[in-house]
């Protein structure tokens, strides 16, 4: 039996899966979870990294010590708020992509028989 989830990318704060049943994505990332279409993954995705690139030529451009970035959402009164080192994870988390990784594989059951 096939196991809908599949894991497409790891970090050690995140990870992104994709239930093949729903063809629905799942990026879990720190404390923050969201659940996309594709075409809502990829707008996300492309959002993400262009604004990592963004980030890193304003740090080099302007000499810049700012270390968090700010990331609106929808809802105008939730908004994001990552560290560097948080957006560089995410940009890494989103850039990896090995959409043949079986959830099975990721867990590591450990028995008692206390």
């Amino acid at each position: 039996m096939n196991h809908p989830l599949k894991i497409l990318s790891k970090t050690a704060n995140g990870v992104i899966s994709k239930n093949t049943n729903t063809n629905m994505f799942q990026i879990v990332f720190n404390n923050l979870q969201f659940t996309f279409t594709l075409t809502g993954y990829d707008m996300f995705t492309n959002y993400i990294v262009q604004l990592n690139k963004e980030f890193e030529l304003h740090q080099k451009d302007s000499h810049c010590t700012c270390s968090e970035i700010v990331i609106p959402t929808a809802n105008e009164t939730l908004q994001l708020l990552l560290k560097a080192h948080e957006l560089r994870e995410l940009c890494d988390l989103l850039s990896i992509r090995n959409l043949d990784r079986d959830i099975r594989s990721q867990l590591n059951f450990t028995f008692s028989l206390n």
